[in-house]
């Protein structure tokens, strides 16, 4: 996990996920994804959250690096 975290830390890429139940709590504890937005897609598009979770609605979730512009205007 250190050479992944070194990786992400140095190029600051972007993330397009489908979060299963469970997963939303460790990845939330990953450090060197604290910067990150967090936006869930839908069909109407991305939605801001705070934190990551997952239900039957939301699986697909897009992680926008640091430094960014917004996904979302």
């Amino acid at each position: 996990m250190s050479a992944f975290k070194e990786i992400v830390r140095r190029y600051q890429p972007d993330f397009l996920l489908e979060v299963l139940q469970g997963a939303p709590e460790a990845l939330e504890e990953l450090d060197f994804l604290g910067g990150y937005e967090r936006y869930f897609i839908g069909p109407d598009g991305l939605r801001k959250h705070p934190k990551l979770r997952a239900d039957e609605r939301h699986r697909d979730l897009l992680l926008r690096a640091p430094k960014r512009p917004s996904a979302v205007q």
